[in-house]
């Protein structure tokens, strides 16, 4: 990058003594360009690091991507791998050992240019590692502090080689950071145009799911839907933006927006950490030049957007969405030649209201239609109003019922598929005295729909007599929700209780659960009838089981990770562990189900702790896997950690 330098208009006259400035190279002075300069240290490795391999790839006009290994907790490293030119033994000695040294000031093809940049991984680590691929040869260095804290650079290694010229960077990292390193790898790849090939897929697609949000991708600048902060991107790096503007700056909204302003390498001042712009008044003003010529563009962008629209009614939806972030918009005043204004009916129509987390059903009459996602459009029927208050009873948010005639379609500026029939609503729940019976308003069944947000639609409705004497398992429902029914039912919801059932199936015999609503749970002719709450139920068909339960494991995530070893590794304890695995498993398939239930329902037990105890044993002769993260290694690949357990066992004997 083309450094910019202000010329200054100073004229000196007479004959003085004069001493240019200088830097003295001590460790304080190191210390401050290597590590001072970076308030966050491990998005400045990431970054450094990987635009200069970026550049390097743009110096040899290689258009792949370069390599990246983000640290994880069986391969605490980070690395950087290119495949550009690579550097003679000159040239790193050179780079690596000069402060302010760089060879990418005379082009604004590259983002380096201040010769600091390939020192950052002295901020995280008194060491890391360089080799550079450069002609058939392979150099290993190491940059490292000395015993006086100032940083040395050495060659270790030199060797013929076949891989292709480039270089890599490792640096060592502690587990503290391995996630750290994961989530400021998202923020800086981002800003990358094309995402280099990572060892971490999980990585990859969060980077490409927050790119694959952009509501609008444009050459000058990129908007994802909602407010945000405005940041500018430069030469693969990301800063953020703080023009200090008024709100009656009447270019105020933008900076509120999440949105992403897209400059040519050299056009912005940074600061020496390119961790922030330095907002000198050349920099202030590109800043606000391109965000008025983003108000401009967003005026046509937004205007062909909305003459895609093949009706006037989802033209003036979007339009109305937009006019909560993109004010902009409200300058736009035409669809396709049609005035952007909002229709009038000739005659009035019928509109049933709720408002947000509210149960109260308005109705009022009104000619203007609403342009909104709230709003559903029904042809008018008589004898439907009951449906209508119940179908917008199960929504939280806000919502809308409007019934319209034909004859408003045109008027409104949709066609007729847009409008939905009211016998499509679900019918209202009707109460019938049946004198014993309890009428259908207040007894339902349990299904297993797999809803976890509308909890009424885990019930059907059902008759049952109350004067029979068969026994039937209820649960009381408030709002459709069970009350608490287990000692564990802190969030008690009919999805959870349908997966709880099916659980409990696999231990013990579980008919029908009905939903008994509160105000019948306190009537006298339910008390005195053959229900059975399913926690009394469940706890009396428990303690007809064996109380005596082998508890598989202290944590499931440890007990993963020592099976998946066990694989591997042939006889000693892990041989043991897994044979006392799959016995136990063979021979008590639901063992885990019973002890979750009967700590679910509070029913005392005795624990067998023959597998506690063989995987305490081998956590006691390894203890180094006590401090593994069993989560992520009981998913993934344990055969390296095996590897490792089998060449110790092989020494020690």
């Amino acid at each position: 990058m083309i450094v910019t330098k202000e010329k200054k208009d100073v004229v000196v006259s007479g004959n003085f003594q004069k001493s240019n400035f200088k830097i003295q190279a001590d460790p304080k002075a190191f210390n401050i360009l290597s590590d001072k300069i970076y308030t966050n240290k491990v998005a400045a490795v990431i970054r450094e690091t990987s635009t200069n391999a970026h550049d390097a790839h743009v110096d040899a006009g290689n258009e792949e991507p370069f390599d990246v290994h983000l640290p994880t907790a069986l391969e605490p490293w980070f690395s950087v791998r290119d495949y550009g030119t690579g550097l003679s033994h000159d040239d790193c000695m050179k780079v690596y050992t000069t402060y302010f040294m760089s060879t990418k000031t005379e082009s604004n093809d590259f983002v380096g240019a201040l010769g600091l940049g390939s020192k950052s991984p002295f901020c995280l680590s008194e060491s890391f590692s360089v080799i550079s691929f450069f002609n058939k040869m392979k150099r290993t260095y190491s940059a490292y502090k000395d015993e006086d804290d100032c940083p040395q650079f050495a060659l270790l290694t030199e060797e013929p080689t076949d891989e292709p010229n480039g270089l890599e960077v490792i640096v060592s990292v502690t587990d503290d950071d391995v996630y750290e390193f994961e989530r400021e790898a998202i923020k800086v790849y981002f800003a990358f145009d094309k995402i280099p090939n990572l060892n971490r897929q999980a990585v990859v697609k969060d980077i490409q799911d927050r790119k694959a949000k952009c509501d609008i991708d444009h050459e000058l600048f990129t908007y994802t839907k909602g407010y945000g902060s405005l940041k500018a991107i430069m030469g693969n790096v990301m800063y953020e933006v703080d023009l200090n503007t008024s709100y009656s700056d009447p270019l105020h909204y933008l900076t509120d927006l999440d949105m992403v302003l897209k400059f040519n390498i050299g056009d912005l001042s940074f600061n020496a950490g390119r961790e922030s712009l330095s907002m000198d008044k050349r920099t202030t003003k590109i800043l606000e030049d391109r965000l008025a010529e983003v108000d401009q563009k967003l005026e046509g962008i937004l205007q062909d957007k909305i003459n895609e629209y093949d009706n006037f009614y989802d033209a003036m939806k979007f339009v109305r969405s937009a006019r909560y972030g993109l004010q902009v918009v409200d300058r736009i005043k035409e669809w396709n030649g049609q005035p952007l204004e909002a229709n009038e009916c000739s005659e009035k129509f019928p509109v049933y209201h709720k408002d947000n987390y509210s149960k109260t059903i308005s109705k009022l009459d009104r000619k203007t239609p609403y342009y909104d996602g709230e709003t559903e459009y029904f042809f008018n029927k008589k004898g439907h109003t009951g449906r209508i208050r119940q179908y917008l009873k199960t929504f939280n948010n806000a919502r809308r019922v409007v019934l319209i005639e034909e004859s408003h379609i045109s008027e409104i500026g949709f066609d007729k598929s847009y409008v939905r029939d009211l016998s499509e609503l679900p019918l209202v729940d009707r109460v019938h005295n049946t004198g014993g019976t309890v009428d259908n308003h207040k007894v339902y069944s349990l299904s297993d729909r797999d809803n976890r947000y509308d909890a009424k639609t885990h019930w059907d409705t059902a008759t049952v007599d109350l004067s029979d004497t068969q026994e039937h398992v209820y649960v009381e429902i408030n709002r459709w929700r069970p009350v608490v029914y287990s000692v564990q039912d802190w969030n008690s919801s009919p999805w959870r209780l349908s997966r709880d059932i099916k659980s409990l199936r696999n231990i013990i015999d579980i008919p029908t659960i009905y939903g008994i609503k509160s105000s019948l749970v306190q009537q006298k002719k339910f008390r005195n009838s053959s229900f059975i709450s399913l926690t009394d139920y469940v706890k009396r068909e428990l303690l007809k089981l064996s109380l005596e339960i082998v508890d598989f494991s202290p944590t499931e995530d440890t007990t993963k990770m020592l099976y998946k070893l066990s694989e591997h590794i042939e006889g000693g304890l892990f041989a043991e562990l897994k044979d006392l695995y799959d016995d136990l498993i063979e021979d008590n398939p639901n063992e885990k189900i019973k002890l979750g239930a009967f700590k679910m329902f509070n029913v005392s037990y005795t624990e067998d702790t023959c597998f506690t105890d063989k995987q305490q044993e081998v956590l006691d002769k390894y203890p180094f896997l006590e401090f593994i993260d069993a989560w992520h290694l009981g998913r993934g690949d344990t055969s390296r950690l095996a590897d490792y357990i089998n060449q110790v066992e092989g020494e020690s004997e």
